[in-house]
């Protein structure tokens, strides 16, 4: 085989390797960032974060069949799920829905309080959305397990907002994950749940 022809074919093998680890590179990266959803969406649903969030949705199914109707979620606001608080001036009371004994039956709620819940969830979606901007998730994934999360908590959120009593930056990665993330069909999907269109 003559220099020329040995060059060529090297040059070959060598774009051909490079080419071999650049899909490799890639592959690895959408593996990785897979992973991360799963990772994500497994602190949403199990765990310490999965129980609050069983918890919290558990109480407001209660309040909402209670008050609104069979099948029915309740938007709550900051007052009705307020802790006890001393400020200077005074004791803030406790919401009507600020403790789980009020609606008997919620899992743990002898142990728990619907405020620390409500952050336990926030947080998470806070680190969802983090990963979101950071361009660290695989957006098809985030879609597939994420989206409907986000969109029902938006609604299920929706009577927060700076004009209550107590309003939180924690809300904004909430509303910016369903906002990147919803669909005309997973909102009406999600108002369904509060008697909404």
């Amino acid at each position: 085989m003559s220099a020329g022809l040995v060059a060529v074919v090297g040059g070959l093998g060598a774009v051909a390797a490079v080419g071999v680890a650049a899909w490799q590179l890639r592959s690895g990266i959408k593996a990785t960032r897979v992973q991360r959803v799963i990772d994500l969406h497994r602190d949403l649903t199990s765990g310490e974060v999965g129980a609050a969030r069983s918890r919290f949705t558990a109480l407001m199914w209660k309040a909402g069949e209670k008050a609104e109707g069979e099948n029915l979620c309740h938007r709550f606001t900051w007052s009705e799920i307020r802790s006890p608080v001393l400020t200077d001036k005074h004791v803030v009371e406790r919401g009507v829905l600020g403790t789980y004994d009020r609606l008997p039956g919620i899992p743990d709620g002898e142990h728990a309080e619907p405020m620390r819940d409500l952050y336990s969830v926030l947080w998470c979606f806070e680190r969802i959305e983090a990963g979101r901007l950071g361009h660290a998730l695989d957006s098809e994934m985030l879609g597939q397990l994420v989206a409907h999360h986000a969109v029902w908590w938006n609604e299920l959120t929706g009577n927060l907002g700076a004009d209550n009593d107590l309003p939180t930056i924690h809300l904004g990665s909430l509303r910016s994950l369903a906002k990147a993330l919803r669909t005309p069909k997973l909102e009406d999907w999600a108002r369904d749940d509060f008697g909404s269109r």
